[in-house]
């Protein structure tokens, strides 16, 4: 007897979709991220909201595209489960799209400035918290930018020079 529910035919994807690159980092880099996402993790763990947290993995949102992605410094992806394994995150394979991501300022400003920040708002991250050590040798940027999404849409809603920030999703 044949189900009631056709299969559809899927499309083979011929699209390589890195999971590494050959980009390194400083160790400032590398530690505050290593921190920062214990701190994280134990953070949600400690308020009852057990959710993955990782680092330096890329997103791709947009099949076929492979250019279409971002590697996000630090990361909080609700609902995928804490035992999770994956090279990427494929979004339209997963469903998965950071609530948070933290964005670590590297040599490249104009990128981490520019070009970027609209990246993570085509993937569909809430929030987006962008640090910069070195913010002092140009009085144009900030030691912290924040952006959101809202009804209006993505922005930045914070440029800063204080010490810390709030985030909104992460409470």
């Amino acid at each position: 007897m044949r189900s009631a529910t056709a299969k559809i035919a899927v499309a083979p994807d011929p699209t390589v979709y890195p999971i590494e690159d050959d980009m390194g980092e400083g160790t400032l880099q590398r530690l505050v991220s290593e921190l920062l996402r214990v701190l994280i993790e134990r953070f949600l763990a400690a308020s009852g909201k057990a959710t993955f947290v990782g680092a330096d993995q890329f997103f791709y949102w947009k099949q076929y595209d492979a250019s279409e992605c971002v590697a996000p410094d630090v990361y909080v992806l609700p609902g995928a489960p804490l035992s999770h394994r994956v090279g990427a995150w494929k979004v339209w394979e997963t469903g998965f799209v950071p609530s948070f991501a933290f964005e670590f300022v590297s040599s490249d400003v104009e990128k981490d400035y520019r070009t970027v920040p609209p990246k993570y708002a085509r993937l569909g991250v809430d929030e987006l918290v962008v640090f910069d050590p070195d913010h002092a040798q140009d009085p144009s940027r900030s030691r912290f930018q924040v952006y959101r999404k809202s009804k209006r849409g993505w922005s930045c809603v914070l440029h800063t020079n204080a010490d810390r920030v709030r985030s909104q999703v992460l409470g």
